[in-house]
């Protein structure tokens, strides 16, 4: 007999300490709020009491405000995590920038990428005629964002900077400056622009299809 109790014992407990631990700790959490909650639910449904049970009413506020904590503790989980993770780039960010050569790789790729996918960037802007490879031959460009000045003090004329994609992968091209008054402004969308250089000007913008 004695050795079955201690065997019984043995087994109910480590289950009776594991709950009491977590009744205690959930009691811990939650008792500032709950009282609060529950009143102001009887304040605001009196009624409730009709069809719902007090000791109901009081574990059923007791989840939501478990799952409210819970929803709170994640979400500053997160924000902690993420100003973390900005900390971390801000720290490999300065490192790069020490290193000799790796630096002005970054630098020009970390520029480039900013300047493409930064929502004030400087993006093209519209379609335009430029005479390239000729005078009395034209091309379809990429009007860009402006020339740098040490490019425009060199000229009395305004420059503009013009990308002439190739066909028929537009990925490569051509990166040129022209006069602005040899521009001549083309009523086409960016995307039709791009449709027209990759089918090799098969494809209008006009038309869905390639003409047969």
């Amino acid at each position: 007999m004695k050795k079955l109790l201690l065997s019984g014992l043995a087994l109910l407990l480590p289950l009776a300490l594991t709950l009491f631990v977590i009744l205690f700790v959930l009691n811990f959490l939650t008792h500032p709020f709950v009282k609060y909650f529950y009143n102001l639910i009887l304040h605001l449904q009196p009624e409730i009491l009709d069809y719902i049970p007090r000791k109901v009413i009081y574990y059923s506020v007791q989840i939501f405000i478990l799952i409210g904590l819970f929803l709170v503790t994640v979400f500053i989980g997160a924000l902690a995590r993420i100003f973390f993770v900005n900390y971390f780039i801000k720290i490999s960010d300065k490192i790069i920038h020490k290193l000799p050569i790796v630096n002005k790789i970054y630098k020009t790729t970390k520029d480039i990428i900013k300047s493409i996918f930064s929502p004030d960037a400087e993006t093209f802007k519209k379609v335009v005629l430029v005479p390239f490879p000729t005078a009395n031959k034209y091309c379809l460009g990429l009007l860009s964002g402006t020339p740098p000045k040490a490019c425009q003090d060199t000229q009395e004329d305004e420059l503009a900077t013009v990308l002439l994609p190739t066909a028929p992968h537009p990925i490569s091209g051509y990166l040129l400056l022209f006069k602005k008054k040899d521009l001549v402004e083309v009523d086409m969308t960016i995307e039709d622009a791009v449709k027209f250089t990759v089918s090799c000007g098969i494809v209008h913008p006009d038309q869905q299809s390639p003409s047969k």
